[in-house]
């Protein structure tokens, strides 16, 4: 990153933290006069780097937020790489959390055609024993159901757990 696009990404990311009095604060916070910060800010001057340095030591979060009118293009600037990495494993847990609920689907579609054809062949007047099978058939269907969704619970409390970790 050359000297000229490090300053820019500089007042973006001031901008960014959307401070009320971002002289005080800056000031304050890195130590430097807040005449020198002023003439920063103000662009009348270009920050040196031991004033950006001490700048994004003091306020890391800067570099993470994305700045009001930020185009989608300069979003790519902005991410951070544990942004990104959470982003790819949100939708690793959602392609997961898809493939449980087609498995899941489609089990319910074969045992419900099995259990139209098991009814359209009875007659009329159906056996105790074959009620029964259709009530024990009706319960397994719906622990397949139960299972998908048991999965799906136990992935969503296994990725807060990795959230926790990540922050």
């Amino acid at each position: 990153m050359t000297n000229k696009e490090k300053i820019e990404k500089f007042y973006k990311d001031v901008e960014a933290l959307d401070l009320k009095f971002p002289v005080a604060t800056i000031a304050e916070k890195t130590r430097f006069s807040k005449g020198n910060v002023s003439v920063y800010l103000s662009r009348k001057k270009e920050p040196s780097d031991s004033f950006i340095e001490r700048f994004y030591k003091e306020f890391p979060e800067s570099s993470t937020k994305v700045p009001r009118g930020t185009t989608a293009a300069e979003l790519d600037v902005v991410l951070s790489r544990i942004e990104i990495r959470s982003l790819i494993q949100t939708l690793a847990d959602v392609s997961a959390s898809n493939k449980i609920l087609a498995e899941s689907t489609r089990e319910l579609v074969i045992t419900n055609r099995h259990l139209a054809g098991v009814s359209s062949n009875a007659s009329g007047s159906a056996s105790l024993h074959d009620q029964h099978s259709d009530v024990n058939k009706r319960k397994d269907i719906e622990e397949v159901h139960l299972s998908g969704i048991n999965k799906l619970h136990s992935q969503e409390a296994q990725k807060k757990g990795r959230k926790k970790d990540i922050v």
